[in-house]
């Protein structure tokens, strides 16, 4: 498996993951935007044999991180691709100067709320009604050490 940063031709597959992913997901103009336009935007994905089998969007602005989206094809999950997409991506926070990472998940997302314990997040506070449906968001961050 290789982790590389994600193509305009890696779109078709990544928004099948996409949409088996999330509750409320993504539209591909979304995408091109973080892809083409936002200057803040990381988006890599982890492929294997010409594959796409997760992604991961993140951003950094200055000194700190923000972990948008990470997914894993629903029929690859619990194999570590996450975990690797992970790792991956806080390699590189923590190389360009990232002295903090962020993100929100959902409070019944106990898969990736473990997920992101296992690298360190801690959970800081509950954002209520955060998303569009009416559920809460656990704010959790993680201190880089650089």
């Amino acid at each position: 498996m290789i982790i590389r940063p994600m193509k305009k031709s890696d779109l078709p597959q990544v928004m099948a993951i996409e949409k088996a992913s999330f509750l409320a997901p993504w539209s591909e103009e979304q995408f091109l935007y973080e892809l083409k336009e936002n200057p803040f935007c990381s988006l890599f994905v982890a492929e294997e044999k010409e594959y796409i089998v997760g992604f991961i969007d993140f951003w950094i602005t200055f000194d700190s991180g923000c972990i948008n989206q990470i997914a894993v094809h629903p029929n690859l999950r619990q194999k570590g691709i996450a975990s690797i997409l992970m790792e991956d991506a806080l390699k590189r926070l923590a190389g360009q100067g990232v002295r903090s990472v962020t993100l929100e998940v959902r409070t019944h997302n106990a898969n990736a709320i473990k997920l992101y314990e296992k690298f360190g997040f801690v959970s800081r506070l509950i954002k209520k009604a955060y998303y569009d449906n009416g559920d809460d968001a656990v704010y959790m961050e993680k201190g880089l050490i650089s």
